[in-house]
Order: C-alpha cells, then structure tokens, then sequence
C-alpha cells in the first residue's frame, strides 16, 4: 500500500502521463465549438459531445484526487495523528482507490482507448454447449455494461434453438473500447453438460472479438470495386426470422474477406450505412495495431475458436474456479463473474499490458 509521500509523489506524475494541461485546452475548444450557431444541426455534433463529457470527467477525476489529497495533507498538519483515526483511515482509502482508479485511466492512451467499442461473441467448438455458453458470455457483458452505465445495443445476431451462433453489440460509453479489448480472445467453459443425457463434463468455446467505434468524420480509403453486399433476413433467439423483408445487410472487403453486418434497423439502406461504418472500424484499427506484411497478418491473428488459444477459463466442475491465462488473475465465484463483475480481470490485464 503506498503511503501519503507517495501518493503526493504520484501526483505530479498522473498530471502529465493524463496531461491534463492538454486536456483542458481541449476541453475550452470543444465547449465553444458546441455553442457555435447550427452545431447541433452537423452530423458529428453528438460523437463531439461525448468527447467532450470523456475529457472532462477525465479532468474532473484528476482534479478531484489533487483537492483530496491536499485536504488530506491539510488534516495531518492540523490534527494529530489525523491519519490514524477512523475517519482519517477511510479518507485515505477513497484517496488510494482514486489513485489507482487514475493510474489505471492512464495505461488508456492508446489512439482508440477512448472510444466506444463493438464487440461481437462467436461460439466455437462444442456444439449445443458452446452456442449456449456465447449466451452466457452476452449476458455477461449486458452485466458488464451496466454496470459501467454504458448504453448498448444488439446491432447483428444469429440464433439457434441452443443459444447464439453470434451477437454483436455496439456499446457506446467513455473509455469502452479501452476496458474491452482486455475480453478480445477465446474464451473456455467447463461444466457437466445440460444437453446430454448422461450429463458429462464437456468443454466449450467461444471467440470475442473487439473492435474501437470510429468517428463518422473519420477518412477511410475503401474502393467501392472491393466491397460485396449480401442481403439477407433478420434473426433472433430460437432462430426465427424476426424481418420478412431481406433488410439485414453484411458488407466483405474482397481484398482481405474482412465482414461487416447490421440488421437492427428496419431500412436496408441504414443497415448498409451502419455495416460500412463497422466495416471502416475494423480496417483503421487493424491498420494501427499491425505491422502488416502477408495477408493472414492483414487480416488479424485469429486464434483458433478451440482448445489451446483461450485467454480465459470458466470452469464449473469439479471446481469452480475462472481464470485468466494472460495474468493469472482468478476468482472463486463463476455466478458473480458471469452476471458483470469483470472490473478485476481487466483491471489486471491493463496493468500488465
């Protein structure tokens, strides 16, 4: 646990890994951006805005941790042996917990981290089981998300009678692509299987794979010649079609067989808008993250949905227990894990990463 000096030593730090001077100067130009004439009536007027909500609970959070501390040190100096008493105990565990909560913001520094993310959950091996544990996984990050007070919505899904063949979600919130990416991987349960007579342990899969939300503003070279639209209907649990018109759309980038897909909107004409935008998200963010040469790297490493490429386990039988293989972190209690409490698995993941 850090001490008082060291939390005072911390300080200066955070302001400028956060640099806060800069977030700030930003903060006043988006503000007189927003009270220009007709700002509302632009197209990116709303991504503008939530940008700006980000930056300034960022510096609202930052600033707060430096009048607390200073309230703190002001305690000791006037009262003695301040820190020692109850209160004093419980004003420097909010002052620590602010810290961390500020250190951890700090590892967010990436081009996207900021953004809000689309997250898509693929069954793998397993069967029945494993469409079954993808929904498990859904209801999971619904948890998740709640939790975080991020708004989501089901923007393409497959169904079967066992569960979900694939779902994805758009979630739109301050630094969710930036806590997400930490679930991006395959994921593993084991337990006594539901669908067989004999109820025998099986092992099933699931792949999650995230992606940033892009600004609309934001330039994406794609040659019209290189996209295939398919149309299709739409979807939902038990595999029923919920759409008779084929409104559902799902857009490939030929060079790389990168897909985008969208069936949430009633016009086929917003889904196709909706899945090119997905489909931009994807193209940036692997244009970022790789160092590109061969198109297998182009297009992404993507661990086979199947034993020995999972970065988390969920084991209900013989023992319950759920695992992260990238840093060992584990909790004893799979209930609370799959109803959203996943703060300290991807808590573990950006302080190791």
């Amino acid at each position: 646990m850090l001490s008082i000096q060291e939390l005072q030593q911390s300080a200066p730090k955070l302001f400028e890994k956060l640099d806060i001077s800069n977030l700030e100067d930003k903060v006043s130009r988006l503000k007189s951006q927003t009270l220009e004439d007709g700002f509302w009536d632009h197209k990116n007027s709303g991504e503008v805005a939530q940008e700006l909500g980000t930056l300034e609970n960022q510096v609202q959070k930052f600033r707060e941790f430096e009048e607390k501390l200073e309230e703190f040190i002001q305690f000791i100096d006037l009262i003695p042996n301040y820190d020692s008493t109850p209160d004093g105990q419980s004003d420097f565990q909010k002052l620590l917990s602010m810290h961390d909560s500020l250190v951890l913001e700090s590892t967010l520094s990436g081009p996207f981290d900021k953004s809000s993310a689309i997250v898509s959950i693929h069954s793998g091996a397993g069967g029945d089981d494993a469409q079954d544990f993808a929904t498990m996984l859904a209801e999971m990050y619904k948890g998740y998300f709640s939790s975080k007070q991020w708004s989501f919505q089901i923007i393409d899904s497959d169904y079967s009678s066992s569960g979900i063949k694939h779902l994805t979600f758009e979630v739109t919130g301050s630094f969710a692509f930036g806590n997400l990416k930490a679930e991006h991987g395959v994921h593993r349960l084991v337990r006594l299987s539901p669908f067989n007579s004999g109820n025998t342990r099986e092992t099933s899969f699931a792949r999650v794979d995230v992606i940033p939300v892009i600004p609309t503003t934001t330039e994406v070279d794609l040659n019209p010649e290189d996209l295939k639209f398919d149309t299709y209907k739409s979807s939902g649990p038990g595999g029923q079609s919920v759409n008779t018109t084929d409104s559902a759309v799902r857009v490939t980038h030929v060079p790389t067989g990168i897909q985008a897909s969208c069936q949430n909107n009633r016009s086929q004409h917003q889904n196709k808008d909706a899945a090119i935008q997905i489909l931009k998200s994807k193209l940036l963010h692997l244009q970022h993250e790789q160092q590109a040469e061969t198109l297998d790297a182009i297009r992404g490493s993507k661990d086979a949905n199947a034993f020995g490429s999972q970065i988390r386990s969920y084991t209900l039988h013989p023992y319950k227990l759920v695992k992260d293989h990238r840093t060992k972190y584990e909790s004893k209690n799979p209930e609370e894990v799959f109803a959203g409490d996943l703060q300290g698995f991807i808590d573990e993941y950006l302080l190791a990463n």
